[in-house]
């Protein structure tokens, strides 16, 4: 919202100048903050400087090949899974070691408890189909063409939709409604994906302007919630788990929407050479309508060179950029239609596991009441 401001009379130093003002302000702000009294534990010892240097390269290995993978593509860098390799190996070597440690900064046994499993499952779920705003959406409009000031608008209606949902979620809080929340958010990725089928080349920011509200407003209603149940489980446990929760926490939506991001492009990447496999071959030189396209390509060539060779070579450039951009319109709805089937599935499991609870419950309360 703010960049492309800073960009029109400005550099790129400028806007990471403005950035740094805003980080020292956030500090500012932090260290002023005076908390009341409460209890304070010594949970940091010196031996965590081994387990942060094992686990920070091996999480930091795990983010290069994730959003380098789609990039460079996953088999024509070798190096990728070697750097794969190095990660995986540091993070179970930093987890092993925290195992057996007397006083771990890292509680490894309950990170296989089927509680905490779900909820992993759960943040990283809800965080990979978030995931679907930063890159179908905004990717497909720098597609289509679209410049950093048509965004504003469309990011201020994100901006927007994130501070609602924020405040909903606060004024309709109550402890026994936090997985409504979940649900409300996962149905209205559900329908944000529905208004955002069939794209075209003609779609435009403000087309998008519904469903992204909807998507930001999903993320301002599940992320206070889901922060909320997770650390009332952890406070139930003891304080030393707090670290190990927020490792977590951060972990899955940090790796959510990576994996998020990385896995739907690699999605759309591999959707897009299909179809364009697939439209050249209905393209048949001899077919009126593709003649006509041809000739009318040739005839704006004509304006910048009179070789009717060159003619021919910048129509059929221009013929291959419309047939490129048609098939990554259909591999983003592919794209769109994923993320789609993945929230369905997200919400049936959810309502299955939410059911299931409140069952158990009520045959227990039942259970009670006749044994009393």
């Amino acid at each position: 919202m703010i960049s492309p401001f800073l960009l029109s009379a400005n550099q790129w130093d400028v806007i990471y100048t403005f950035e740094l003002g805003l980080a020292i302000c956030c500090f500012a702000m932090v260290v002023a903050l005076k908390l009341p009294r409460s209890l304070r534990l010594a949970v940091f010892e010196k031996q965590d400087f081994f387990t942060f240097a094992l686990l920070a390269p091996g999480f930091a290995c795990l983010c290069i090949v994730l959003t380098q993978g789609p990039i460079l593509w996953w088999f024509d860098s070798p190096w990728l899974a070697y750097v794969l390799i190095v990660g995986f190996c540091l993070i179970v070597l930093g987890l092993t070691y925290e195992h057996y440690r007397a006083n771990p900064l890292i509680m490894t046994r309950w990170l296989a408890t089927s509680d905490l499993l779900t909820f992993i499952f759960s943040a990283f779920a809800l965080r990979l189909l978030m995931s679907e705003q930063s890159y179908a959406a905004v990717n497909f409009l720098k597609t289509m063409g679209m410049g950093p000031d048509q965004f504003v608008p469309l990011y201020s209606v994100i901006f927007c939709g994130t501070i609602a949902g924020s405040v909903f979620s606060a004024l309709t809080f109550h402890k026994d409604r936090l997985m409504l929340n979940l649900f409300l958010a996962e149905f209205l990725i559900l329908v944000a994906c529905i208004l955002d089928y069939h794209l075209t080349s003609d779609v435009r920011p403000a087309n998008f302007y519904r469903s992204q509200f909807l998507v930001s407003f999903a993320g301002g209603v599940f992320i206070g919630p889901l922060l909320l149940m997770g650390f009332v489980r952890t406070l139930q446990r003891g304080p030393q788990y707090v670290v190990t929760f927020v490792v977590l926490f951060t972990a899955t939506q940090n790796f959510g929407g990576l994996v998020g991001s990385s896995f739907f492009n690699t999605y759309q990447q591999q959707h897009t050479y299909d179809y364009k496999v697939e439209i050249n071959s209905h393209l048949n030189p001899t077919d009126p309508a593709v003649a006509q396209r041809i000739k009318s390509y040739e005839q704006s060539a004509m304006l910048n060179t009179t070789d009717p060779v060159l003619q021919n070579k910048q129509a059929m450039q221009n013929l291959n950029q419309v047939v490129t951009r048609e098939a990554q319109v259909r591999a983003y709805n592919d794209v769109i239609v994923l993320n789609g089937i993945f929230a369905i599935i997200l919400l049936i499991w959810g309502l299955f596991k939410y059911a299931r609870e409140k069952y158990k419950t009520i045959k227990n309360r039942s259970l009670t009441s006749i044994s009393s």
